[in-house]
């Protein structure tokens, strides 16, 4: 599924947390709390570990904000997250990691 504000909006609460993936952007989702809370994350791998990091919750950021920066690669744009957002700079390709 796209995230856009619409389309996590109208995500529904369930009895356990859930993830959903953007169709668009590799690592970008929103998880979704059995309290109806909603907060957007990136999944990556480093150091051969796969990890999760929130980048915030939805309302003060929203699934369109993201999205202005699709002019770049996916995987640039999941590196550009990590590295502005995040403070982390993932290699692809390679394991070494630069805090």
């Amino acid at each position: 599924m796209k995230l856009t504000k619409r389309s996590v909006e109208s995500l529904s609460i369930r009895a356990k947390d859930y993830f959903v993936w953007d169709s668009e952007i590799a690592g970008f989702g929103v998880r979704v709390f059995v309290s109806g809370r909603k907060s957007y994350l990136v999944q990556y791998r480093a150091s051969g570990r796969s990890r999760r990091k929130t980048i915030g919750r939805h309302g003060v950021l929203t699934a369109d904000d993201p999205n202005r920066m699709k002019e770049v690669h996916k995987e640039t744009h999941i590196a550009f997250l990590l590295r502005n957002i995040l403070g982390t700079t993932v290699s692809y390709g390679s394991r070494q990691n630069t805090p």
